[in-house]
């Protein structure tokens, strides 16, 4: 059994390695993941469409990675914001505001659209929160906050039939 669990330490490990040594570096625009130019096959606000693909796949990722740095930050100390955690959240917020385009081009339900631009605004402000964080403990306090913001996605994406209740929902709109 425990042979299981440390080959799948090892294969997560190794996909983390491969996005981070695959995302791009310079500050130039990435192009589109996908072209998003044409007309959606599916419902545009349907999980399964291939336009939300790679936000899914990033942000599984971002799951793993985060809640492992909440867990562990606390025990080394407060620690240095990498290059690649950066470009991660750039790319996860860029990535995001693609499918908020995406669903706002196809017709697609505003309030979908607007909830992707809020969760690439909350990771941009998580990633400056993480950078100015003062402590250990407040470094874990914002990777859990972002391990709850990249599980969003799948949340958001592939609904429950009762949706749950949000603390500190104060009935905001967003304007398109």
């Amino acid at each position: 059994m425990q042979k299981i669990i440390w080959i799948i330490i090892a294969a997560v490990f190794i996909a983390s390695l491969w996005f981070f040594s695959s995302a791009p570096m310079s500050n130039k625009t990435a192009p589109p993941v996908v072209d998003l130019s044409t007309p959606a096959a599916v419902d545009v606000g349907d999980g399964n469409n291939p336009a939300f693909a790679p936000i899914l796949a990033l942000s599984d990722l971002l799951v793993i990675r985060a809640k492992q740095q909440a867990t562990t930050n606390g025990s080394r100390g407060k620690a240095m914001i990498s290059d690649e955690t950066s470009i991660a959240f750039e790319k996860f917020a860029r990535l995001a505001k693609e499918a908020a385009s995406y669903i706002d081009d196809n017709d697609g339900p505003a309030d979908l659209a607007c909830i992707f631009r809020g969760m690439a605004a909350d990771a941009d402000r998580q990633l400056d929160d993480l950078r100015a964080a003062s402590s250990a403990a407040e470094q874990s306090r914002i990777w859990s906050e972002a391990a709850d913001l990249f599980a969003d996605v799948r949340l958001v994406l592939f609904p429950v039939a009762i949706p749950p209740q949000i603390d500190g929902y104060n009935g905001e709109t967003c304007a398109a």
